[in-house]
Formats: C-alpha cells, sequence, structure tokens
C-alpha cells in the first residue's frame, strides 16, 4: 500500500461558515484520517506555515495512480478556495465611498 499525509493550505482567509471541502476529502477513495485545525465559526488565515495550516489528512491507496489523483484533487480543492465557505460582510457588499479607503471626509458625493 501507498500513503500521504497532506497538510492542507488556506489560499483565503475569513470566518468559517461551512466546511464542505471537508467533506469531499473524507469521500475520496483513498481517505483514511482527517484532522481539521478549523471549525464552523473560527478564523481562517492565509497558510504560511504548519501552524497556520487549516488541518491534515492521511490517503492510503494499494493504487498509486488513485492516491495521486486523490492528492492532485485536493490541491485543487485548496486553489479554488473549495475547503471553506465564509461568513460574509453586508459593508463589504456595499458601494465603496472615499471613507472606505480611509480617505476625505466621508461625504458621499
Amino acid at each position: 500500500a501507498h500513503g500521504l499525509e497532506v497538510n492542507l493550505v488556506s489560499y483565503s482567509k475569513g470566518k468559517v461558515k461551512s466546511m464542505p471541502g471537508f467533506d469531499v476529502i473524507k469521500r475520496l477513495p483513498s481517505f483514511v484520517w482527517l484532522s481539521p485545525a478549523a471549525s464552523v465559526g473560527s478564523e481562517v488565515t492565509f497558510t504560511v506555515d504548519l501552524i497556520t495550516s487549516p488541518g491534515c489528512c492521511v490517503l492510503m491507496n494499494d493504487d498509486p495512480e488513485i492516491l495521486d489523483k486523490d492528492l492532485n484533487f485536493i490541491r485543487y480543492l485548496e486553489e479554488i478556495n473549495g475547503l471553506f465557505v465564509y461568513e460574509t460582510k453586508g459593508e463589504s457588499l456595499a458601494r465603496p465611498t472615499a471613507a472606505t479607503f480611509g480617505v476625505g471626509s466621508g461625504k458621499k458625493l
């Protein structure tokens, strides 16, 4: 059998609303174990080291090609920010003003 320990990477940050990518990882043919370092309601930051990794998982399979496909799929999930859904802030959806960027008097034109 072939195996890997995969340290997960976050290319995004925010307050976690849900974790659909973790459910997908659990369904991979090579999946053995998952240890998330994040949970619903926690803050995730950009991964810059092992401390900021959002978790790790163990993959094992008799077929190294299947193992490789599962690893590549996890890396794809990370790249498309598919591990987490983040809470959105209402103000981030509003039209920006000069005050948004810390310039001017804050008056709307």
